[in-house]
């Protein structure tokens, strides 16, 4: 029997990381699959792009192909969100893959298991593949709503809003104050949010965590991490580093887990800030630490790092 949960695929010019990602999406044989290609920018793109939209030729499985190939190049901010408001004119609830985003097979198995178990309730954003603290026997809920591979439902997309209206007077709301833990927290997140509402970021992520939180709403972060962003490089848009978190091969989700007494975890939340968000080196004298440290020890992502900044101010 085939899985039965809808996956969206969604795919541009790098067929080097979509056909590690395709073969993992093969394993479980999805019944429906929603494949989303961006449309090339350039003439010399065109054929990478051809290549990953021939992965479909590789499907031996029953399966009911769903596509969207769009007509004209989009940028991340924009082509991600299409892609997710394609799926949902369709579907109630289902599994979103990047082409860089390599699931293990107990990903979509605790995706499934969720999205079933939390379906009615509105206190839940989406189930994340990653989790980017320590490892644990234990899934939590966090008010981060990471999007390396991650399942969501209908009912909580529709309260995306790319454009954050509700941004100016929420900032200045007691809600905005209580969910950071401290003033660096608080104003790193102004930060980030000033800018997306101000439109001088190409991304959309930041819109659907601020989305989340004026909702008062969480997500599922897994015991272990069930996924692996391969993406990582000077071809991809934000993840510009060489480092990588490494899914072993082997990743087993202990069955027997209650996950009705899912908790929020405040601690982990904090450690994700300081360490994944890089929230320790915010502030003035850690931030020039952070700075020439990586300038001395990876001259190149310090490159391109200043260059993907340097775009996104003059978007």
């Amino acid at each position: 029997m085939n899985f039965d949960v809808p996956i969206l695929f969604i795919t541009y010019k790098r067929y080097r990381t979509a056909i590690r990602v395709f073969n993992q999406i093969k394993i479980i044989k999805p019944s429906k699959l929603y494949f989303v290609s961006n449309q090339a920018k350039t003439k010399e793109e065109i054929k990478y792009v051809k290549k990953v939209r021939n992965l479909l030729k590789k499907i031996d499985w029953d399966c009911k192909v769903i596509l969207l190939y769009q007509k004209e190049h989009l940028p991340v901010s924009k082509s991600i969100p299409n892609a997710i408001n394609f799926l949902f004119k369709h579907e109630k609830y289902g599994i979103i893959l990047e082409d860089d985003c390599l699931p293990s097979e107990d990903f979509f198995l605790f995706c499934k298991k969720m999205l079933k178990k939390y379906q009615n309730d509105e206190k839940i954003n989406a189930i994340c593949g990653s989790r980017l603290c320590k490892n644990d026997d234990e899934a939590y809920l966090s008010k981060y709503n990471h999007v390396w591979g991650w399942a969501t439902w209908k009912r909580s997309w529709k309260y995306f809003d790319p454009e954050i209206k509700f941004w100016p007077k929420f900032k200045k709301s007691r809600k905005w104050n209580l969910i950071h833990s401290d003033k660096i927290e608080k104003s790193y997140w102004n930060n980030i949010f000033n800018k997306t509402y101000k439109n001088k970021l190409n991304t959309w992520d930041y819109a659907w965590t601020a989305c989340a939180w004026y909702k008062n709403q969480l997500s599922i972060i897994p015991p272990k991490s069930l996924i692996q962003n391969i993406g990582y490089g000077p071809d991809a848009t934000w993840t510009v580093s060489k480092k990588k978190r490494v899914l072993k091969k082997e990743i087993y989700i202990n069955k027997n887990i209650i996950y009705s007494q899912i908790q929020r975890n405040k601690i982990l939340d904090r450690e994700v800030f300081l360490n994944h968000f890089n929230g320790k080196y915010y502030g003035n004298n850690t931030r020039l630490i952070y700075i020439l440290s990586t300038l001395i020890k990876d001259p190149l992502t310090f490159y391109h790092k200043c260059k993907r900044i340097f775009l996104s101010f003059t978007k």
